[in-house]
This record gives structure tokens, C-alpha cells and sequence, in this order.
């Protein structure tokens, strides 16, 4: 693996862990703002509104090229979330204490370019010094969507994952092994995502939240945080690029949750699935039951791969759990 690629700096590697990052998201309220606390924030100007987000992620590939679509994409996912189009990015660049001054021209250029190929002004740009190459992204676009029909709350219904899991681990096999055939397998289902078009998907069925940094677990528990419902999950019908025992065994891999919290009930082989930290999304969606066959062909529609039922949910008024069968 390449210095510019480094296993404890990879991708949304070297997080808090899970329960910290909410309790420091709360100091500023963003519990009360139910979907500030994991997507974004929204707010409003001259009449319209408008998203906001930032996000930090590790460089994941030799390419900058494909370094950059990723990163840009993966900040733009919380923004889909919350129903905009992401039309403006602000960037740090945190470069690798190794990297030459070429390299850091050649970061630097193809995230213009790829900004620019995604419709995205860019903004004010910084420059810094860390342990591994790093982009920073502050991100924010407009709220166009038709909210006339959306789907209000729903107290109980279905989960539905918008694609497959385990794409950042593809990527880390490939820089790992120098083989860049499962990587590109990855970009190239990324890159056929609609970005317009999940946005205006979210901002029907408000009650989402994109796959990140804390995998599928951490998306779920805040959906039941969120919501105050209860979710049971099956998470042997989740999709992945691999399969569980091809997958690389790092730490940075993995979400950071006390395994002392995580459903007993999940079986040993269905823990990577949980757990592992994702690049670009998948979405998770609660809706209700009679709608997420159609919410599964409008994903399918905007190009995500493999959209699916993956569990249950029902309002309880409290604070909700997540439970496996």
C-alpha cells in the first residue's frame, strides 16, 4: 500500500466513537433538530431552502481522480438526505507529510475538475499538513424538491436500502493488493448514481439517513433515535460486493460502537455487515409498507444497485432499538 494510503487513515477512518460523536452532537441541539445530528442542517434564505454539511474523508484510492468523485459524492450524500442538490463545495486540503509538491498539484487539480464535472462551484479553498492526504468538504445546495405530496411521519412500515454494502472495503482491498479491479467495480456503480435524482427520492420519504462513517448499525440506530421506533432488521438480506469471509479484517473498516450495546442477537457472521463504515451512501428509508416496492424501483430508476426490504419499523414514543431476527 502506498505512504499516501494508510490503513488508520483510510477512508471515514480515525473517528470518535459512536456514542461521544452523538453526545457532542446534542452540546449544540442538534438532537432537537432530529435530523441535524447525522445528515446536516437545513436553513433558510430569501424565501428558499437551503443544506448544509461538512464532512472529512481519508484519501481511498491511488487514483486523485477517483479520490476526489469519491469524497465529493460521500459529503454530497447527506445533503441527498435531507432532499437538495449539492450545487457549491468549500474545501481544506490536508496533505500527506510525505507527499511532494507535484502530488499535492495533482490532488489539487482533480478536485477542481471533478467538482466542476458534478456541477459544483468551488469555493474557498485551504491548504494544511496531516498524517495522510485528506479532503475536507463543506458542502450546501438548495431544497428544490416537490414537497406538496411527500410522505409525512410514518409509525410503522418498512426499511429499504437504496444499494450494497461494503464498497469501502473493496476499496481498501484494492489498495492493499495493488489490484484495482474490485475498486473499479465500486466507482463504477457510484457513478451511475443520479445525484438530482436521490435528492428529490429523500425529500419524498423524508425519514433517511445515508450509510457512513458508523455502518449499518449506527444508520439504524439513528433512525430509531430519530423516530422513537423500534427497528428489526435482517441483515442476512443485505447485499455486499463480497462476501463476508473475502473481506479484509482493519480497523479502519469498522465502526466504532461498544459491542456491549450491539442486539445479542445478531449472529457472529452478520457483525462486518453491521459494522462496516461505508463510502457514498447506501440510504437507509423507513416507509410505509405499501410504498417501498416503488420507492425500490425509483432508486433502481436513479441508479443504485440493488435496492431492498431489509426489516421492519414501528413507533413506539420513546426511545427506539434495533433488533435482529
Amino acid at each position: 500500500m502506498s505512504q499516501l494510503l494508510i490503513p488508520e487513515w483510510f477512508g471515514c477512518g480515525n473517528k470518535l466513537g459512536y456514542f461521544e460523536a452523538i453526545a457532542l452532537d446534542e452540546l449544540n441541539g442538534a438532537g432537537e433538530l432530529r435530523y441535524a445530528s447525522a445528515d446536516g442542517a437545513k436553513y433558510f434564505r430569501g424565501g428558499r431552502t437551503y443544506a448544509s454539511s461538512v464532512d472529512k474523508i481519508f484519501q481511498v484510492a491511488l487514483s486523485d481522480s477517483s479520490f476526489s468523485n469519491l469524497a465529493l459524492r460521500h459529503a454530497i450524500a447527506d445533503l441527498m438526505c435531507l432532499g437538495a442538490v449539492c450545487d457549491r463545495v468549500d474545501v481544506c486540503f490536508e496533505f500527506s507529510n510525505h507527499s511532494t509538491a507535484a502530488e499535492r498539484h495533482n490532488l489539487s487539480a482533480a478536485l477542481f475538475a471533478e467538482a466542476k464535472s458534478l456541477g459544483l462551484e468551488v469555493g474557498k479553498c485551504h491548504s494544511t499538513y496531516g498524517p495522510a492526504n485528506a479532503l475536507i468538504l463543506a458542502v450546501s445546495g438548495r431544497v428544490d424538491g416537490d414537497a406538496s405530496n411527500a410522505q409525512g411521519e410514518v409509525p410503522e412500515g418498512d426499511l429499504v436500502i437504496s444499494g450494497k454494502l461494503g464498497g469501502l472495503g473493496e476499496l481498501y482491498h484494492s489498495a492493499l493488493t495493488d489490484d484495482p479491479v474490485r475498486a473499479n467495480a465500486f466507482v463504477g456503480c457510484v457513478g451511475k448514481v443520479s445525484i438530482p435524482k436521490t435528492a428529490e427520492i429523500c425529500s419524498q420519504y423524508k425519514q433517511c439517513t445515508d450509510i457512513s462513517g458508523f455502518g449499518l448499525w449506527g444508520s439504524c440506530d439513528t433512525l430509531a433515535r430519530r423516530y422513537r421506533a423500534d427497528l428489526i432488521v435482517d441483515f442476512s438480506k443485505v447485499d455486499c460486493f463480497a462476501e463476508v469471509s473475502e473481506r479484509v479484517e482493519a480497523a479502519c473498516l469498522f465502526a466504532v460502537i461498544d459491542e456491549t450495546y450491539i442486539e445479542p442477537s445478531l449472529p457472529p457472521e452478520c457483525r462486518p455487515i453491521a459494522l462496516m463504515r461505508e463510502l457514498c451512501g447506501p440510504i437507509l428509508f423507513m416507509t410505509k409498507s405499501q410504498h417501498s416496492e416503488g420507492l425500490c424501483r425509483q432508486l433502481a430508476e436513479a441508479g443504485w444497485t440493488a435496492p431492498a426490504i431489509i426489516g421492519k419499523f414501528r413507533a413506539q414514543g420513546r426511545r427506539g432499538t434495533v433488533v435482529c431476527t
